[in-house]
């Protein structure tokens, strides 16, 4: 890439058209993505942390995981130059399309790279890691095997790679935290840390409270450069309808109704927390890192002493020593895995697969909680034929200006907090997620080119989820086999408790009340919920009864990818607590944890911000105790 002004023989795959189901995306999209790797903003080949291939014997810290957490807590240790950090990531390099906004679940094993309800369950991929719930008892019923399927990336940047908005979660979130037994994470005490990594560029122009953003951090926080243009209408029929209009959900003061989000963006190229903390340390000797390198097991110097790690890098199998900690960011179902398959949890769990008891923390694994949705789906008769957006105009758009369709992820940042009747507007218990406007894979380039070329007649349409975020149902995570590389069984238990049906309930109640008593939308979209997409609940009920919205909940579930809490904080007199309030492993030295396994419950957004949170907090732990 001496184009860009530097050289690389590093190749950041997979292909664009491995996204794609046949081979008949293959041209034009190799095309897409050769223009893509050709723009140095969006390919970052200038930018990027060169991998290393074989580790050194020892670091004062590993980081395991390049996601939220990982990352973030990787970039601030790499301040210090006096320590050497080794940073693991079992996935490759982040894919250059992947730097699109648009492309929100792109390279995904398990559901549709566009509506993420149902596609080829079994499609491999090499940067997600295919996970997939145990068949589940109430919820995904019409999936193969009733088996809730799980994106999880696996790739330097992780779930960062495909977000849509930056959220946080409400005041009221943290400050449960801290009533749970965690003081020091209460609101007040969190909010320094999210101002810490944010560079928000546009304080004036939506006319942002300093009191709640930051502009001096390494993550640039912006608005997308494209909108569909039904965004405008949603917000103005929100507020005909009687809900709030917040310019800002992130604000403690207006943290509930609907809002126009800004993302993790810059210059319409998305910025992972890779880019934002990983990158500055291009040419920073201390910090190395490799990628496909799958963590296998923690070493113990004795019982209660983690002195490094095990892992594999292209067949081979190192063991690498950390004289000061491991810092543990792997997510939700990682963490608790690589806990128990190096003898750290229930010892029920552990000895059932033949693993030697290490330490016993009963909570490793328990407590997994995720947000559960339902799509809605809307056709928009009026706009007539439903062409692709993955054309060579909308390329062109954004090659030369950075603009676009494939600036920005489509209706994602339309994001609306709101109350059901179980509670009041200043504690909301849903959030009603948009998702539209974006582009298939395209065969020829096209502008006339039909999104779905088999269904020619189809309309635009899109999706709003509404969406639990206080579940009472709760799931765990569990050992198949004592083999590291084998997978784990993840039970999700989603819509197992009446509350998380009866809540979802009335949010289907009242996002269909939202769309289809609106005048506007009817007038200038022709809006109409599409029927028949929930299996047989068509047949089995009436259409709109109570008994068919349960029916379909339970049949084409939802789940929002938010999983949290499998390894929560807690004081040690929470039996199931896994770390302190300084994220530290009970029990345990040199050890802690910083992804959101550790919240000690789900928060009213989804996970990635406060993640990123959690990382800032656990760098400053650590410098706190050996040394600033």
């Amino acid at each position: 890439m001496s184009a860009c002004g530097c050289e690389s023989t590093a190749y950041y795959g997979p292909n664009l058209h491995e996204a794609c189901p046949g081979a008949n995306f293959i041209v034009f999209m190799s095309l897409v993505d050769a223009v893509v790797r050709s723009l140095c903003d969006v390919s970052q080949v200038c930018e990027r942390v060169t991998p290393r291939t074989v580790p050194e014997l020892e670091y004062d810290f590993i980081v395991i995981g390049t996601g939220a957490g990982g990352a973030t807590a990787a970039g601030r240790l790499a301040e210090e130059a006096r320590w050497k950090i080794l940073v693991l990531e079992a996935g490759p390099e982040t894919p250059v399309g992947m730097n699109l906004p648009v492309m929100n679940h792109p390279f995904d094993s398990g559901q549709d790279i566009h509506w993420g309800i149902t596609s080829d369950f079994n499609k491999p991929s090499i940067v997600d890691w295919g996970y997939k719930t145990e068949p589940e008892s109430v919820a995904c019923q019409g999936f193969p095997d009733k088996r809730c399927s799980y994106f999880r990336p696996k790739v330097v940047g992780g779930s960062t790679t495909i977000t849509g908005s930056y959220l946080r979660g409400l005041p009221r979130d943290y400050d449960e935290w801290e009533a749970m037994g965690n003081k020091g994470w209460g609101y007040k005490d969190v909010l320094p840390f999210f101002k810490r990594s944010e560079n928000n560029t546009e304080m004036e122009k939506r006319n942002l409270d300093p009191a709640f953003h930051g502009t001096n951090g390494p993550l640039t926080i912006e608005s997308y450069g494209w909108e569909p243009p039904i965004h405008q209408d949603f917000l103005d029929v929100a507020k005909s309808q009687g809900y709030a209009v917040s310019v800002d959900l992130n604000d403690a003061t207006k943290g509930t109704g609907f809002s126009r989000m800004q993302g993790n963006v810059r210059h319409g190229v998305r910025q992972s927390a890779a880019a934002a903390f990983l990158h500055p340390h291009r040419d920073n000797p201390n910090l190395h890192l490799m990628v496909n390198s799958t963590v296998t097991k923690l070493t113990f110097e004795d019982h209660d002493q983690v002195s490094g790690v095990e892992f594999t890098y292209q067949g081979q199998t190192h063991r690498v020593k950390a004289t000061k900690e491991v810092i543990l960011a792997a997510g939700p179902i990682n963490t608790p895995h690589l806990l128990m398959v190096s003898g750290v949890g229930p010892k029920e769990e552990l000895e059932k697969v033949g693993i030697k008891v290490i330490h016993e923390l009963e909570g490793v694994g328990k407590n997994l909680t995720d947000h559960v949705s339902l799509g809605l789906i809307y056709d928009m008769i009026a706009l007539g034929l439903h062409f692709n957006g993955m054309n060579i105009n909308n390329v062109n758009r954004y090659k030369n200006g950075r603009e676009g369709v494939f600036s920005a992820p489509g209706m994602r940042p339309i994001t609306a907090r709101v109350n059901s009747s179980q509670t009041d507007a200043s504690d909301p218990d849903l959030l009603f997620m948009f998702l539209g406007f974006i582009p298939k894979c395209g065969r020829t380039g096209s502008p006339q080119e039909f999104f779905d070329p088999e269904h020619p007649d189809d309309p635009n349409d899109f999706r709003i989820s509404p969406t639990v975020i206080n579940p009472k149902s709760r799931g765990h995570v569990s050992l198949n086999s004592s083999n590291p590389l084998d997978k784990p069984l993840v039970t999700g238990n989603y819509l197992t408790v009446e509350h998380d049906q009866k809540l979802l309930l009335e949010g289907i109640r009242m996002v269909n009340k939202y769309v289809l008593t609106s005048d506007v939308f009817k007038a200038k979209y022709g809006l109409a919920l599409k029927k028949g997409i929930y299996g047989d609940c068509d047949q089995k009920h009436e259409h709109d009864s109570d008994e068919y919205w349960i029916c379909a909940m339970k049949h084409e579930t939802l789940i929002a990818q938010h999983l949290t809490s499998s390894c929560r904080m807690g004081p040690s007199s929470d039996k199931f607590a896994v770390v302190n309030q300084q994220l530290q492993v009970h029990g345990l030295k040199n050890l802690r944890i910083a992804d959101e396994s550790v919240f000690p419950k789900t928060i009213s957004s989804d996970p990635w911000a406060t993640t990123m949170m959690i990382g800032e907090r656990a760098a400053e732990f650590v410098k706190e105790k050996h040394g600033n």
